[in-house]
């Protein structure tokens, strides 16, 4: 297929740089085999070393590779830390640096990942460390992200903000006619697995009794996070629910 797919449209199929990942993240031995003999040699499954990248965005099988990513995650920023550690910046300059060239390498990755508090924790102590440093008296850590007109220091909270990139998946569920786009169908087909959702898809956002299924038997999924940040922004997403099948109020408590 592939030689056929390049003749047509004139492109190389480079099988050395292909990469294959399991949709169920269950390895199978029979497709391996099948991409060996074409020289494709990265597999991405529950058991790989490494986790799964793809269109820049890690998507871990389990809470192991989880773990691993979010090492990556810690690294990365620490790097930079480290490196503007050594300049010498007033505390405002810190925070500067930390909203715009540290934090912004967390975002894109956290827009479909979703990290453990542990993880939070961590990244809020590396920017208390940086932008406070050993200064006393010490600074409550929640005036650290608080705005300026109340005392704080207004660096962006990584919890906040990782809620605040849900909200984009929250708008194309319930203004559809306004955010046209492909994801809005795969969407509703995953919400359509929840409990006594098969005809009313958008019930789990607004129950949280019928968040309950196969697709949500792990805590990896991107859908806690995408819940967590509608109860938060509730009052925002306030809408009439018209029209409920009957056979979805039939399924009601």
């Amino acid at each position: 297929h592939m030689s056929k797919y390049s003749a047509v449209s004139n492109a190389k199929f480079n099988r050395d740089k292909s990469e294959a990942f399991s949709l169920n993240g269950t390895k199978s031995q029979h497709w391996q085999n099948i991409l060996s003999s074409h020289d494709v040699t990265s597999y991405y499954h529950q058991g790989s070393a490494q986790v799964l990248r793809y269109l820049g965005f890690y998507l871990p099988y389990t809470t192991t590779q989880r773990a691993l990513l979010e090492n990556k995650l810690l690294a990365t920023i620490n790097t930079q830390f480290q490196i503007y550690s050594k300049r010498q910046l007033s505390i405002k300059g810190r925070v500067t640096i930390v909203n715009i060239f540290i934090l912004s390498k967390l975002w894109y990755c956290l827009r479909l990942f979703k990290p453990t508090k542990k993880f939070f924790l961590a990244v809020e102590k590396h920017i208390y460390q940086f932008v406070w440093q050993k200064k006393s008296p010490k600074l409550r850590k929640d005036l650290l992200f608080a705005p300026i007109d109340v005392g704080g220091l207004k660096v962006m909270s990584p919890r906040i903000q990782h809620k605040m990139l849900q909200r984009r998946w929250i708008t194309y569920l319930v203004q559809p006619k306004f955010y046209s786009t492909f994801v809005y169908t795969i969407m509703l087909q995953h919400l359509s697995f929840f409990d006594n959702s098969q005809d009313f898809p958008i019930l789990p956002l607004f129950d949280p009794d019928f968040r309950k299924g196969q697709i949500l038997n792990r805590n990896l999924s991107i859908w806690h996070a995408i819940f967590d940040c509608f109860d938060f922004y509730r009052q925002s997403y306030e809408t009439e629910l018209q029209q409920v099948p009957v056979s979805t109020i039939l399924g009601l408590p």
